[in-house]
């Protein structure tokens, strides 16, 4: 069954299914790129333990020699955070000062956004897409609550076009795998940073039909 939502569903976030949510994101994101990936390349999951929170992204790698090409990171509620954040930006800075190109796609309302060399254009979810040739300036993507997930580029080593990694696609498929709809409780207050409007207009996909 699909999310009543036409892009993010936020109450994965809001009620604490956002580790579940996160896990199999990645794993369905991998498929996908590997799936589209040209013959030379490999996408692969990775993993380290900070602070006793397991942390995972992937990296797509070039053949034979397992050369990283691009990191792909969907941020975590830790990696926006205390400890977490200051954690991440140090891994974050690391990866800008290596031929690197780096992919952060950030789904969550809660928490600081990332640090840019200027003001974000106005959205409630963003992908950062920074080019090894282009350290100067990202590529931001931001969009609304109301809006479909978009198609985010993938770059790759030239002469490689980039890939098309569409959010929409892997997302609806977590939330159907996962059975969220049987899980979560949108009767309950949605505990989230978002515009009374927005609110206002949540509760009316969610809500049951009044009876004549």
């Amino acid at each position: 069954m699909p999310s009543p939502f036409p892009g993010m569903d936020p109450f994965l976030e809001s009620q604490w299914f956002w580790q579940d949510f996160h896990t199999s994101l990645l794993t369905y994101c991998r498929e996908l790129v590997n799936a589209s990936l040209p013959v030379h390349y490999v996408a692969l999951i990775e993993e380290r333990i900070s602070d006793e929170v397991p942390e995972r992204w992937i990296e797509i790698k070039r053949l034979p020699d397992l050369a990283l090409v691009t990191v792909i990171e969907i941020l975590s509620p830790t990696n926006k955070s205390g400890l977490g954040r200051g954690q991440y930006l140090q891994k974050r800075r690391e990866l800008l000062d290596q031929p690197v190109h780096l992919v952060e796609i950030d789904l969550l309302l809660r928490g600081e956004r990332l640090p840019m060399g200027g003001p974000l254009p106005p959205g409630d979810y963003y992908a950062f897409v920074s080019r090894a040739e282009k350290r100067e300036s990202s590529d931001v993507y931001a969009w609304s609550i109301r809006r479909a997930l978009p198609a985010i580029p993938i770059p790759l080593s030239p002469p490689d076009p980039d890939l098309s990694l569409d959010l929409a696609v892997v997302v609806a498929r977590v939330y159907d795998q996962g059975r969220y709809h049987r899980l979560i409780h949108y009767a309950d207050p949605l505990d989230l940073p978002l515009a009374a409007e927005d609110q206002n207009w949540l509760r009316t996909l969610v809500s049951p039909p009044a009876r004549s």
